[in-house]
């Protein structure tokens, strides 16, 4: 018959005055009530491909150290750390404040997993590497709506700790003039990169243009980063530069330049003219040194044309940006980095009658091809390599001076007579010195 007409029937009856439901709304549901009783519902979390999202990258666990973080609700955190390759590492979460055990993933630089293991607090798994740097360790819950918990990570070596390492890949560029290797068969770096990989390192030696301006050779430089990057071998590089390699390398970095602060974490320069060389400035004719200043210009043009067979006018562009000039205009545009560790080593030879140098550098001597520029450079700047004065490499953390010429700084033409520096001994040191930096 429908409520209303009973609502009728029982007013005409004598009954109390009937009120609609529309017209009381203490019998309606409350729409702001909690249904269960117990609060404000928590919504569960989003997933992506049935995980949650990560948070931004967490703080870098050492080896042998334990760190301690904060997961939030509907996270993942992820942190790097690194090892040798070869090496075993042992990964243990001492600590884990959720009621859900632990999803554990090691992922390689392009994200793919090389080892998932469920965890719970105190355990610890393990993963071999097969190559030397940076590994990244994800952390989430089995419950994806577990709550926000703390956790403590551990990385420690477990198994085959012998190798050296770097957390991040060494990078070599060459100077001017130079390659990664001449003819495909005489290197550069002689021998550098056999003797940091045998070592653990894990090193690279791309090739750029002999001759060209550091604008230009910057950007080669930038391209093999790049490939470098999206092969997974490295997410930011170390780099070590000889020469022009270094300027090269400081335009690269800097907001003055390409920008790529955010993909080098060092920049170590080795007889880099950072304030420039007045041998530069003897062949691009801006001084009036007459017959003797054509010597010297011929000599510096024969360190060149004679290593590397290339004509004059390619050689002319490379030396007029290296002059005291130039490079003081670079200094002014091309700011360092903040975020960026710059290190710095000069070159000292000696003339073949300054025994008191020769005595001061182990019996270091002049090769002949830098004899010429060797001189005038001694007699305007003082101690040099041949190429760099000694104050012209001077840059961030300056380290100390070499006693080599300018090749022999990266072994060539060294021989127990004039040239005893043991250029592979300093590589190694340099890599053990990032390492213990972190880097």
């Amino acid at each position: 018959m429908g409520a209303m007409l009973w609502i009728h029937i029982l007013t005409a009856c004598g009954s109390p005055a009937a009120v609609s439901l529309a017209d009381d709304p203490s019998h309606l549901p409350d729409e702001t009530a909690d249904t269960a009783g117990e609060g404000e519902v928590t919504p569960p979390c989003d997933l992506v491909d049935g995980r949650l999202s990560l948070a931004p990258e967490g703080a870098y666990v050492r080896q042998g150290s334990a760190l301690d973080g904060t997961r939030g609700r509907c996270e993942a955190v992820m942190h790097a750390t690194a090892g040798a390759r070869s090496s075993t590492l042992d990964i243990t979460l001492s600590r884990w404040g959720a009621d859900s055990p632990a999803r554990v993933e090691v992922r390689d630089l392009l994200g793919q997993p090389m080892l998932t293991m469920e965890l719970s607090e105190g355990e610890t798994t393990s993963v071999g590497l097969e190559r030397s740097g940076e590994v990244l360790v994800v952390l989430e819950p089995l419950d994806p709506d577990a709550d926000a918990n703390d956790y403590t990570l551990d990385v420690t070596c477990a198994a085959n700790c012998e190798l050296a390492w770097t957390r991040y890949p060494i990078v070599l560029m060459h100077g001017m003039g130079g390659t990664d290797a001449f003819l495909d068969l005489i290197e550069y770096y002689q021998q550098v990169v056999g003797t940091l990989t045998d070592e653990g390192y894990l090193v690279f030696n791309p090739a750029v243009d002999a001759l060209a301006p550091p604008p230009d050779r910057a950007a080669q430089w930038a391209e093999h980063l790049d490939a470098l990057i999206a092969a997974g071998e490295g997410r930011k590089f170390n780099l070590i530069a000889h020469s022009q390699g270094g300027i090269d390398g400081r335009y690269l970095i800097s907001d003055g330049g390409l920008g790529y602060h955010d993909r080098v974490v060092s920049l170590t320069t080795i007889a880099t003219p950072h304030q420039g060389t007045t041998a530069a400035d003897a062949a691009a004719g801006l001084l009036d040194l007459s017959e003797v200043g054509q010597w010297i210009a011929d000599g510096l043009a024969d360190v060149f044309t004679q290593l590397v067979g290339l004509g004059d006018a390619q050689l002319t562009v490379s030396i007029e940006r290296l002059t005291t000039a130039e490079m003081a205009a670079f200094n002014a545009s091309v700011p360092d980095d903040p975020d960026v560790y710059y290190a710095s080593w000069a070159g000292r030879t000696c003339g073949a009658l300054d025994f008191t140098c020769q005595q001061e550098t182990d019996g270091e001597i002049v090769d002949a091809l830098f004899v010429a520029t060797y001189a005038l450079i001694h007699v305007l700047e003082g101690d040099n390599d041949g190429l760099v004065g000694v104050e012209s490499a001077q840059w961030g953390d300056y380290r100390g001076v070499l006693p080599a010429d300018h090749l022999n700084e990266v072994g060539w033409f060294s021989n127990d007579w004039t040239s005893p520096f043991d250029h592979l001994a300093f590589f190694s040191a340099e890599a053990a010195h990032l390492a213990e930096r972190g880097y």
